[in-house]
């Protein structure tokens, strides 16, 4: 019996702590799950982007470089608008280091005289002697060809005032046949061009027929005044001081014409430098009207050998400033980059020129290549 109480105690027992096991004992509240933050990533450190600046010219530095330019006698355009010149590349190039000089000479064929000697870098003359020039014809005959030489651009129309005393009675070249005339420094275009002018339309040789003085702008005008002389062959870009003192002056002057047969009649015998132009009415006291006469394109000129880079930025300084160009002398009121190569004679340009000319958009003309 007591062996039955026990099995039935021990059941008993088994029992109660399956029971114990299955019975739920009060669960704990689990801790929350914390949300786990989004894990930032800290961003790359990538080198800032930098912009690269623009390239930037580095400056112009030609050294220490002096040029002499060549210009004509003090009383007429070439000198003044060489100087003017001169004065605008120094003021815009001379911090790079160039230094122009002007000075005055007895005009454009001694200027490219003193060019192909090497006496002088830059120098004024009427296109067509650059050519004759260039090629050793007309009155550069026998002294070789000069194929070294090169134009930059061409400039103004120099127009030829014949001016003469009321008292002489000469009103046309044919009547200055007898008398004394002045035609510039030797040396210049008017020694060459006024004898032309006498033999084709006065049928007049110089020395025989009449009689040449060579004097500058100045002495001319004052030889007039004095009675000395009786006309004067003052060509020059409008106006020209010496043709407006003679004008002016209490003497009695006029200025001759000159009509398209003329001019027609030049040409067909070679003298190709020769166009008709008109001086507009009032240029000059006692010319209330218009009046035609002859003239020659001015060029600027150079040796083959000068820098391009310094002929470049010369040829730029001078039209990127041709408003101040224009307003400083009445005879650089017509230059336009676009127009000024048009009816040059052949003389090859410079390569700093052309490179100038075609970054404008201006096309060169076959005959200066």
């Amino acid at each position: 019996m007591k062996k039955f109480f026990a099995i039935i105690l021990t059941i008993c027992l088994v029992a109660a702590v399956l029971a114990g096991c299955g019975s739920s004992t009060p669960q704990t509240t689990a801790a929350p799950t914390t949300t786990k933050a989004p894990e930032t990533k800290a961003p790359e450190t990538q080198a800032p982007q930098t912009t690269e600046a623009p390239a930037t010219e580095a400056p112009l530095d030609f050294g220490d470089k002096y040029l002499t330019m060549l210009t004509g006698s003090t009383g007429g355009a070439y000198y003044p608008i060489g100087i003017i010149f001169s004065t605008l590349w120094n003021e815009h190039l001379g911090s790079a280091g160039l230094n122009v000089s002007g000075q005055a000479s007895a005009g454009g064929v001694e200027n490219l005289n003193m060019l192909k000697s090497g006496e002088a870098d830059l120098g004024l003359a009427v296109s067509d002697f650059g050519y004759y020039s260039y090629t050793g014809t007309a009155m550069f005959d026998g002294k070789g060809e000069h194929k070294e030489l090169r134009g930059i651009c061409g400039l103004w129309p120099e127009l030829v005032h014949m001016v003469v005393t009321e008292a002489s009675g000469i009103n046309s070249l044919q009547d200055a046949v007898g008398h004394r005339l002045s035609i510039g420094g030797a040396g210049s275009g008017m020694a060459y061009n006024t004898p032309i002018m006498m033999k084709v339309l006065a049928n007049a040789e110089i020395n025989t027929d009449w009689t040449p003085e060579y004097l500058a702008f100045q002495q001319s005008s004052e030889a007039m005044q004095n009675g000395q002389i009786d006309g004067v062959n003052i060509t020059g870009g409008v106006p020209v001081s010496s043709a407006t003192e003679l004008m002016a002056s209490s003497i009695g002057t006029k200025i001759l014409s000159f009509s398209q047969e003329d001019c027609d009649k030049l040409n067909s015998l070679g003298y190709t430098q020769f166009g008709l132009y008109t001086i507009p009415a009032n240029t000059y006291n006692n010319q209330p009207e218009d009046l035609t006469t002859l003239g020659y394109k001015c060029e600027l000129f150079c040796t083959a050998d000068l820098d391009e880079e310094v002929v470049y930025n010369m040829t730029k300084v001078l039209f990127e400033y041709i408003d101040e160009i224009r307003a400083s002398h009445k005879a650089l009121s017509t230059i336009d980059a676009k127009t000024c190569l048009n009816g040059l004679a052949d003389t090859p340009l410079h390569p700093g020129a052309i490179r100038y000319f075609e970054e404008i958009g201006v096309t060169i003309p076959e005959n200066l290549k």
